[in-house]
């Protein structure tokens, strides 16, 4: 999706056909995406299930932002 606003239109398609997905929000420039979802009809291990099996995410290789900012805090000081 990243780059791509087409992937992105596709990305947002697919997960709105899923029951209890209120909206979906992408951004091609960074590669993100927004999903608002409906608690009572579906739960977001079942987006997120979806989303692995769809091939659009991997648990596995997510971070967490502490993860992320820690890692950028790091790479700067090792460039200072």
């Amino acid at each position: 999706m990243h780059g791509n606003l087409q992937n992105g239109k596709t990305f947002a398609r697919t997960v709105l056909a899923l029951e209890g997905i209120t909206s979906v929000k992408t951004n091609p420039v960074i590669g993100s995406a927004l999903i608002h979802f409906d608690e009572k009809r579906i739960k977001h291990k079942q987006i997120i299930g979806f989303l692995e099996k769809k091939g659009y995410f991997s648990l596995a290789k997510a971070r967490t932002s502490d993860q992320v900012i820690k890692h950028a805090a790091e790479m700067i000081l090792e460039h200072l």
